[in-house]
């Protein structure tokens, strides 16, 4: 697991692309059960500032400024202040920002599931696949 990536990243292990991660806001985790060896892992993870992949993306209606044409920030899940901001220069960091680990775990985490839950008019309660519960 990667606590923190900023900000594009593919993620290899032994070779193998195992993750894609765009966001310096959310972790990233990735798969390698079956993957790992037991004489040795590389893992390799490249890293770029996303400037490349929000290019071709529309810059003008979102700032005045000629930043926005240049930098497509607001197209980039990343801290904003690296973009000019009045006490920051103009320097879009790029990196492994946090802690990386490996996680063991035989059964499902509780990041893996999701609840939908559809609120009556009233406040009153919910519903899930149509049916009630507290």
């Amino acid at each position: 697991m990667f606590e923190q990536l900023d900000v594009n990243a593919d993620i290899f292990l032994n070779g193998e692309r195992i993750a894609n991660h765009q966001n310096a806001h959310r972790p990233c985790r990735a798969e390698v059960a079956g993957r790992l060896k037991p004489d040795g892992n590389w893992l390799t993870v490249l890293i770029e500032s996303g400037l490349y992949s929000v290019a071709e993306r529309e810059g003008a209606p979102y700032s005045a400024g000629l930043d926005a044409l240049l930098n497509k920030r607001h197209w980039l899940r990343k801290p904003q202040y690296q973009f000019l901001w009045d006490w920051n220069p103009r320097l879009i960091n790029v990196g492994i920002t946090g802690p990386v680990f490996l996680e063991w775990a035989r059964q499902c985490r509780i990041d893996q599931i999701a609840v939908w839950a559809h609120p009556r008019t009233d406040s009153a309660g919910a519903t899930r696949d149509g049916e009630g519960f507290p």
